[in-house]
C-alpha cells in the first residue's frame, strides 16, 4: 500500500480526513456520531415494525377475547333459559300430580259417599 491520500483506507487518506474534521479526536467524534446516527434509524425501523406487531396482536387477542367473551354471555342466557324451561317443566308436573291426587280424593269421597249411604 503506497502512502496515497486519496486511496480511503490510506493511513495517509485517513491523516488527511483527520486534518479535514478538525483533528484526530473530532474525526473519531464524528465518526462515533455518524455510527450512532445511523443506529438510531436501524433502531427506528425495528421500533416500526415492532410497534405494529404488538398492535396486530393486540387487536387479533381483542377480538379473541370479544369473541370469548360473548361465547360465555350465550351460555350463560342458554343455561338461564334451560333453568326456566325445567322449573316450567316442574311446575306443569306438579300441577298435574295435584290435579291427580284431587280427582283421585274425590273419586273416593264420592264412592266413600255411595258406600255409606
Amino acid at each position: 500500500m503506497a502512502w496515497d491520500p486519496n486511496e480511503p483506507g490510506n493511513p495517509a487518506w485517513m491523516s488527511k480526513q483527520a486534518s479535514e474534521h478538525g483533528g484526530v479526536e473530532n474525526y473519531l467524534k464524528n465518526i462515533e456520531d455518524n455510527a450512532k446516527a445511523e443506529q438510531k434509524e436501524k433502531d427506528m425501523e425495528i421500533i416500526k415494525w415492532v410497534i405494529g406487531g404488538a398492535l396486530f396482536v393486540g387487536a387479533g387477542c381483542y377480538a379473541a377475547g370479544n369473541k370469548i367473551y360473548r361465547c360465555c354471555i350465550n351460555i350463560k342466557n342458554r343455561k338461564k333459559l334451560e333453568r326456566e324451561e325445567r322449573q316450567q317443566k316442574a311446575e306443569e308436573s306438579k300441577e298435574a300430580l295435584v290435579s291427580i291426587v284431587n280427582e283421585e280424593t274425590d273419586d273416593d269421597t264420592v264412592n266413600q259417599t255411595t258406600t255409606s249411604m
